[in-house]
């Protein structure tokens, strides 16, 4: 898989945590190829698919479960950040290029995110910070940053997202593409997506994703 290729993948891996937060149904497009379909919550598989380590989910029982919980669970990470500038000083310019289709400068990769057919917001993951993505209004303001573990773009890799104040929003433990188990700032366990569907830690489905 291509590095911008992953990128898309984590993007829309890590949008579906964010639902709670930006509160939109939201269809994501990287241009020259429609990405997906985003319900910007997590959501993971129904029947018994294969999971991190060929662990089925809904085949294993609760010890089990717990164990996987606990093994990717992370550290406490609720320590304000601190970010550069808040704004995107070239807003017009990357708005008017992914509105147009471009997904890459020569300077950084580009996300657009759409409303429909409105474009609602884009994407940026500089060439001198390979493992942060940023996220701007169409006015360049600076709404969410991404935070990817220094193995990545290889799985599996952690992902820690904050708000532009610094504040953290929620941590990702990406084992492969099609699974994440998801986790609170302070550790505590919201559910583990595979695919479309998301389950908590009983294995009961509680939310559902489109167009996986």
């Amino acid at each position: 898989m291509t590095g911008f290729a992953l990128f898309e993948t984590h993007i829309y891996n890590l949008l579906q945590s964010l639902q709670r937060h930006l509160n939109i149904h939201v269809k994501m497009i990287f241009v020259k190829k429609i990405l997906l379909i985003l319900v910007m919550i997590f959501g993971l598989g129904v029947g018994a698919e294969q999971l991190a380590g060929g662990v089925e989910w809904l085949e294993i029982n609760q010890e089990a479960r717990d164990e996987q919980i606990e093994r990717f669970k992370p550290e406490a990470f609720g320590a304000q950040q601190r970010f550069g500038p808040k704004k995107d000083k070239d807003y017009r310019r990357h708005v008017m290029l992914v509105a147009d289709g471009i997904k890459t400068t020569d300077k950084a990769e580009l996300g657009a995110f759409y409303k429909g057919k409105v474009l609602i917001m884009y994407a940026l993951r500089r060439y001198d910070e390979p493992r942060t993505a940023y996220y701007y209004s169409l006015l360049g303001k600076l709404y969410y940053v991404d935070k990817m573990s220094e193995n990545y773009p290889n799985f599996p890799y952690t992902s820690r997202q904050y708000r532009a104040n610094g504040k953290p929003v929620s941590y990702i433990y990406f084992p492969d593409r099609d699974t994440q188990y998801i986790y609170e700032p302070d550790g505590e366990f919201k559910g583990i997506w595979h695919k479309d569907k998301m389950y908590d830690r009983t294995g009961r489905q509680i939310l559902t994703r489109t167009n996986w």
